[in-house]
């Protein structure tokens, strides 16, 4: 009867992906096998390892993810042990929450990214307490900074975290935290069917709470969309408009990339892919 020995030292490993999920490689043990061919002896190995830690599909004892794929890698130092490298890749199933609404920017440009320009002509007997103007019967243009809504959508990724093998998962938590939160896209990206454009998706907020000592995290990935239009071109990049001192407005003839421009004001990031099933 063959022995396995599990939790060797030499080869165990962990990590997490938000594309990949997770990946845990374990180190196996296997004495005492009866001397055969080489081929039998490479299918009673790991014929004694999968009974001991689940094929594929089932869930394993150690680890925090019932979803996962199991691979063996068969290694023959002796005619009668073995060395077997299994290689577990959990692929926990991504929730998507969808909200969002309508949210207010400020702008000086239609829809069609002409400049609003309001006209108006003073009368020719236009007066100020009875004392003429210089304005009378002239015809005065002026601009402005206007609210204006745009619906924003919002999604909410959830999906769990775990290094499996009894690691602790809060280093990779603290990973997303700091190398996710507060990035744009660097490329088109798609995400729940919804294409952005560079800089028009913002990953806004990382979170991750555990239950379980940091084994694993239920961890949740929120991305805000800002689309890039005519009225207002920058996405998540910061809208910079010249406003006269005398009037407190913007001129009506702004020169875009002159009189008014976009610069980025987030790092960008090329996002990770994630689906409804990561995968």
């Amino acid at each position: 009867m063959p022995i396995v020995t599990l939790d060797t030292l030499e080869g165990t490993s962990g990590s997490h992906d938000l594309s990949r999920g997770w990946e845990w490689t374990q180190v196996a043990i296997v004495e005492d096998l009866e001397p055969d061919t080489t081929s039998n002896l490479l299918q009673a190995a790991e014929r004694a390892v999968v009974q001991q830690v689940g094929g594929r599909g089932s869930q394993c004892r150690d680890l925090a993810i019932p979803n996962y794929l199991a691979s063996f890698n068969v290694d023959l130092p002796s005619a009668t042990s073995a060395k077997v490298r299994i290689v577990y890749r959990g692929y926990p199933i991504a929730v998507f929450e969808f909200g969002g609404g309508l949210n207010q920017r400020e702008t000086n440009l239609k829809l069609d990214g002409s400049p609003v320009v309001l006209q108006y002509t003073y009368p020719s007997d236009y007066d100020l307490d009875g004392t003429p103007s210089q304005r009378a019967g002239k015809t005065q243009k002026q601009s402005g900074l206007f609210p204006v809504g745009m619906s924003e959508p919002v999604i909410t990724v959830r999906f769990t975290i775990a290094a499996g093998g009894g690691q602790n998962s809060s280093t990779l938590m603290g990973q997303y935290k700091t190398g996710y939160e507060g990035y744009v896209n660097k490329s088109t990206y798609t995400l729940g069917g919804i294409t952005g454009q560079p800089h028009e998706w913002l990953i806004e907020q990382v979170t991750g709470t555990t239950a379980d000592g940091g084994l694993s995290y239920q961890a949740a990935v929120t991305f805000h969309l800002r689309r890039k239009a005519a009225n207002f071109p920058g996405g998540w990049d910061t809208r910079a408009t010249f406003v006269n001192p005398d009037t407190g407005v913007p001129p009506t003839d702004l020169v875009e990339n002159t009189g008014m421009m976009s610069f980025p004001s987030y790092p960008e990031l090329d996002f990770p892919t994630i689906t409804l099933d990561s995968n």
